[in-house]
């Protein structure tokens, strides 16, 4: 999740050998497809899919199906439905 690509992204930035770089750059690359299709999703679809709970939003899903949007849709809504996590 997002722990892992802070590591890397800070692991890459210190720098080192040209092997070292490549490898941590491949790493970086590959380990954010997941985190920028979850961000892609949220920001264009308004979805949050995130079943492992690592995204920097949090959905209070007691509120129920997300299909209420269409009659509620004001910024009370998402603010009581959406919080930034901690």
């Amino acid at each position: 999740g997002g722990e892992l690509l802070d590591l890397l992204h800070e692991l890459a930035e210190r720098g080192g050998d040209a092997k070292r770089s490549e490898l941590l750059r491949f790493l970086v690359a590959r380990a954010a497809v997941p985190f920028l299709g979850m961000l892609r999703r949220w920001i264009y679809e308004g979805v949050l899919d995130d079943p492992h709970h690592e995204f920097m939003v949090a959905e209070d899903e007691s509120l129920g199906d997300t299909a209420q949007v269409a009659e509620d849709f004001t910024t009370a809504y998402w603010e009581r439905r959406y919080s930034l996590r901690p």
